[in-house]
């Protein structure tokens, strides 16, 4: 590997930083690279820089897959994954280059927005890598239905699959044979299945889901605007199901929760759910605040929601560590709800709430005390909002931008006490 003439030698790799940690002296301590940080940086800058050279020098061409081959008959098994990722970053991978990297040893590759990448590669991975247990393709739009299924099939203990942005999948991709049919070994072995922002994604899928993949723990259908209102429903009927993303679907309202209110129903074993920007109000927390096991609850943008359901579900959920309730109706109220219901919480966000005050904020500072995050921005806060939070002693961010009622010394002494305040 040399570089062409015309280009100056790769520059020294910079040292890196410990990202704020302090050495004896004050000062922010340096980290020497790792030797093999410092081959991969060089060995990608010169294929890089061959490259370029290759783009201006038809007599100099020298394709990334013909040196990556020449490479991987050299480079120890330790150094391959990280240039894998570097070259991925740098946008330099190809066809020939990511078959270099997949052999039957293989157990994870991540390859994120290669659309360069044809169809016909991709569908070699599963071939070439049957003991795969993660797979995250993100953003690679060549991927289609027969991809999805050929890894489905030969994978085996696949366990975790990332396709977000994947736009030409559809349902059919994971419409296999039953699951006693061996060549449906990857639905019973799947656990984590994320799907942002696919187009042609129906609710058919969710139907497929919770009928084939039983090991399932979490699904991310974020952003999949094709799913009807009626199908939502059986997402809450996978039985292993711990974590649910369903931020930015239109289709979900306060219908889609029915299910959790039936009696001869087993509810899911959620712990995790994502609702940003959901047409649901308190009626859907009302059926929420079945769910015990919750510990994670994200509905910011949901605008509707108000006192009544988040009362509801803090009394029941009584694990919850994290609540996200940004731009939404609750009051002082709420904020009580939480304080009594909550004591592990570590992370709130009441953002763009105006009716929050500092009632409410004190009641959580004296009894939420692990809480170590919290985002009162534009809420109607005034100086006895800080002097309480004071006293909590796991805190350790605070947002308050446009709480325009806090002076500058309230907030300098909350800073004293070692809070990071973003005003």
């Amino acid at each position: 590997l040399r570089p062409p003439p015309s280009a100056p030698p790769p520059p020294p790799a910079a040292p890196l930083r410990s990202g704020g940690a302090m050495g004896p002296d004050g000062e922010e301590e340096v980290v020497v690279p790792s030797l093999r940080d410092i081959c991969v940086l060089q060995i990608v800058d010169l294929m890089v820089a061959n490259v370029e050279a290759g783009r201006t020098d038809f007599s100099r061409r020298a394709t990334p897959a013909r040196l990556i081959n020449e490479l991987c008959r050299l480079l120890p098994p330790f150094l391959l994954e990280p240039m894998l990722q570097a070259l991925t970053r740098r946008k330099v991978i190809t066809d020939d280059a990511l078959l270099a990297f997949c052999g039957p040893e293989r157990v994870a590759l991540r390859i994120h927005d290669a659309n360069h990448l044809r169809n016909s590669t991709l569908k070699r991975i599963a071939p070439r890598c049957p003991e795969l247990r993660v797979l995250d393709l993100t953003g690679c739009s060549q991927v289609v239905n027969a991809t999805v299924r050929s890894v489905l099939r030969e994978c085996s203990n696949l366990r975790e699959l990332f396709l977000d942005g994947c736009v030409r999948v559809t349902d059919a991709a994971f419409e296999l044979a039953g699951p006693e049919d061996e060549s449906a070994a990857g639905c019973r072995s799947l656990e984590v299945l994320s799907l942002q922002g696919l187009p042609q994604v129906t609710g058919a899928l969710v139907t497929t889901v919770q009928r084939q993949y039983f090991r399932l723990r979490c699904l991310n259908l974020a952003k999949c605007k094709q799913i009807e209102p009626a199908e939502i429903g059986h997402v809450f009927e996978c039985p292993r199901l711990e974590r649910l993303d369903l931020s930015f679907v239109d289709a979900v309202s306060d219908d889609s929760f029915d299910a959790l209110g039936r009696g001869g129903a087993p509810a899911a074993p959620l712990e995790e759910v994502h609702l940003s920007r959901c047409a649901i109000s308190d009626a859907a927390l009302l059926r929420l605040a079945a769910l015990a096991n919750l510990r994670q609850v994200r509905l910011p943008y949901c605008k509707d929601i108000g006192d009544e359901g988040v009362s509801a579900m803090a009394a029941t959920c009584s694990r919850l560590e994290l609540l996200d309730l940004k731009n939404s109706l609750i009051t002082d109220r709420a904020l009580e709800s939480i304080a009594r219901g909550c004591g592990h919480l570590r992370s709130l966000d009441v953002g763009f709430c105006p009716r929050v005050g500092d009632a409410g904020v004190a009641l959580v500072a004296s009894c939420c005390l692990e809480l170590e995050h919290a985002s009162l921005a534009w809420c109607g806060l005034t100086d006895a909002s800080p002097h309480a939070l004071m006293a909590c002693p796991s805190l350790r961010t605070l947002d308050v931008k446009g709480c325009w009622l806090l002076t500058p010394a309230a907030l300098a002494a909350l800073r004293d006490s070692g809070v990071d305040v973003a005003s």
